[in-house]
């Protein structure tokens, strides 16, 4: 379990739901990046650490974050590899085994403010690739909006990852716009006095030139607001991401990079969905609300299963799921 700016990690036995491992950052001035993925095999864990937050120095070098290798039974560290940019936060291995994929937000500073919290200072949003086995930075590309945080990622295959962008800004949540003829609540998700506007999916490819990156086309904007978690559909060529201030699942073709479907999840009983993963039946994959709500829905149809779902099951807030 990683913290998100925090100064602690957690190794936790699974079967008996046992603390292992109570961990610090791999030295002082880092805190916690939010996310960890485990190697192939399960002998290390791969964590992402930012820097302390605080004010732009001038030098994108000077905020750089870090990947801290660690021992999978006992955590301790093994390794500390420059993580390519600002704020590194989601870290995914690639389908070829040896690639690391790094979301950067691109933002030095947390976004609290003296006089409470604000909207962070984008300055590089970015995603870099690591080789797994030694930490050697392959490639790294720019958002092509640099007013847009990088947060997540998935990988299609070795050449290819979609990831999410996302917009705040202050303000409050007329800003934000929705569908016509609909009241748009206070989001519970963020800080009064900030709001989610829309942000388009980020579609990664490789080429002979190296990496590029084009915004997906959105068709409905309002839909594309706090892009949350996202995987990858293997079998039907989809990627499925939740926003949770849309109230929304998008449907993405994975080839064309093209929006195939927008799912308000309100009409299943299901608001603010956050965490999505595929259930090991390969027929269904199940979205997790903020506060409560499991809803299980059929792989390629996307039609809801409410037999299997849990809509009461409460939650007291979360960002993502994993389905083991």
């Amino acid at each position: 379990m990683s913290s998100l700016e925090g100064e602690s990690f957690l190794l936790v036995d699974l079967a008996g739901l046992e603390v292992e491992a109570l961990l610090a950052p791999h030295a002082e001035g880092f805190v916690g990046g939010g996310h960890a993925v485990w190697s192939s095999e399960g002998a290390v864990v791969y964590v992402t650490e930012r820097r302390v937050p605080g004010p732009f120095s001038g030098d994108p070098a000077a905020h750089e974050g870090r990947v801290v290798v660690r021992d999978g039974a006992d955590g301790r560290v093994l390794a500390v590899w420059p993580s390519g940019g600002i704020g590194p936060h989601d870290i995914a291995l690639l389908p070829d085994g040896r690639t690391l994929a790094v979301a950067h937000y691109g933002s030095p500073d947390s976004g609290r403010g003296p006089n409470g919290p604000k909207a962070p200072g984008v300055v590089e949003p970015s995603i870099a690739f690591l080789d797994r086995r030694d930490g050697r930075l392959l490639d790294r590309l720019v958002g092509p909006d640099r007013g847009l945080e990088i947060r997540h990622l998935t990988g299609i295959d070795a050449t290819h990852v979609v990831a999410i962008q996302t917009r705040l800004v202050e303000g409050d949540e007329t800003l934000a716009g929705g569908p016509a003829g609909e009241v748009t609540e206070a989001d519970d998700t963020v800080a009064p006095g900030l709001v989610f506007a829309p942000a388009p999916l980020l579609d990664v490819r490789r080429t002979r030139e190296g990496w590029t990156a084009h915004a997906v086309p959105t068709p409905e904007p309002w839909a594309f607001r706090q892009g949350q978690s996202l995987v990858f559909d293997p079998r039907h060529g989809e990627v499925i991401a939740t926003f949770p201030s849309a109230h929304a699942l998008v449907v993405l073709d994975a080839r064309t990079a093209s929006v195939r479907r927008v799912i308000r999840t309100t009409a299943m009983g299901l608001g603010r969905p956050r965490g999505v993963g595929l259930l090991p039946d390969g027929r269904h994959y199940v979205v997790s609300g903020h506060w409560r709500g499991l809803l299980v829905l059929r792989r390629g149809e996307h039609r809801p299963v409410f037999e299997r779902s849990r809509l009461d099951l409460p939650f007291f807030g979360h960002s993502h799921l994993t389905v083991v």
